[in-house]
């Protein structure tokens, strides 16, 4: 699939350089993403070109404007920052003239299979994004990463997808998904799920069938798994400051180990009030009184985190 800054290259310009040649328009440059008009209905203005487009999302023009192959990366940098921030689908959105009338019979008298057509778009387009960064390893990633010239939050926003593909939360078990939902927070939830399912949908291996089976699974149960009930939620119910103070914990690096095993505790097990929390850490001190100080301490390293991956 490509993307455009306009529709003229593709629609106009190559169709006359074609008939002159006396070529066929290529198939894959029939339809493609029309960049200007993602961004336009994204973001609710009138129509820009890609400097303006830029400047609109806080990203840094590279090169000189109308070369080649520095416009190229900088829609390339649109269309990442659209997807990423502004939950934007980049699915084809405009064809060459040939293609009108057909498409507008189908939208007219067979409106249930254009949702199917554009939803085929989208996970077409989700299945190349997840298969590149699924089989790119870590230094050809850092290094396309460089190339692109894409700023600090942006290469961390792709690493994170990358980091986060193939691990998802078992979907009978309440708890992990409780910890993946709180870790990753909603948003990144529903664009990981994207890629997860377009990752499944492009295996060739026997287990396809059971990606993609899982993904779906995934997605039903945290859609119908409730808020957890802990106010301010998932922010921690107990300080470091309780546990030193009232639970008589020396200042140091066990503190931090408590913290966060407890709030592995208050989210997995969705715990509603400071009371059930410090009855976990009660729990743990009963375990210390039968224990040297070296070993409780490599006991608490051994708890889980409230992290995902999963350590």
């Amino acid at each position: 699939m490509f993307a455009t800054d306009g529709d003229w290259d593709l629609r106009s310009m190559l169709p006359r350089q074609c008939e002159l040649a006396e070529v066929p328009q290529p198939v894959a440059l029939q339809r493609w993403v029309d960049i200007r008009r993602v961004f336009s209905e994204t973001l609710k203005t009138g129509n820009k070109g890609l400097m303006s487009m830029c400047q609109a999302l806080g990203i840094n023009f590279v090169g000189q404007a109308h070369s080649g192959i520095c416009d190229a990366r900088n829609i390339a940098r649109v269309g990442l920052v659209l997807m990423q921030e502004h939950d934007a689908v980049l699915s084809s959105n405009s064809q060459i003239k040939e293609l009108d009338s057909s498409r507008k019979e189908q939208t007219v008298e067979e409106a249930g299979e254009t949702a199917t057509y554009d939803e085929q778009r989208e996970s077409s387009i989700c299945a190349r994004m997840s298969l590149l960064v699924a089989h790119v390893g870590f230094a050809e990633l850092e290094d396309a990463l460089r190339r692109m010239k894409l700023s600090r939050d942006e290469m961390r926003r792709v690493r994170t997808h990358v980091k986060l593909l193939g691990f998802l939360p078992h979907p009978r078990s309440p708890g992990e998904l409780r910890r993946y939902r709180a870790i990753l927070g909603s948003q990144l939830v529903k664009i990981q799920l994207k890629l997860e399912a377009a990752w499944a949908a492009a295996d060739e291996s026997e287990e396809k069938e059971k990606k993609m089976r899982l993904v779906e699974d995934v997605e039903r149960e945290l859609s119908a798994l409730p808020p957890l009930k802990a106010p301010n939620s998932p922010q921690p119910l107990v300080s470091g400051t309780w546990l030193m103070k009232v639970g008589g914990v020396a200042p140091g690096p066990l503190v931090g180990r408590l913290k966060d095993y407890l709030h592995y505790c208050q989210v997995d097990q969705d715990l509603e009030t400071p009371e059930q929390v410090q009855q976990v850490f009660h729990d743990i001190e009963l375990l210390a009184r039968d224990m040297d100080q070296l070993s409780y301490s490599a006991h608490l390293e051994g708890l889980p985190r409230l992290q995902w991956p999963p350590a």
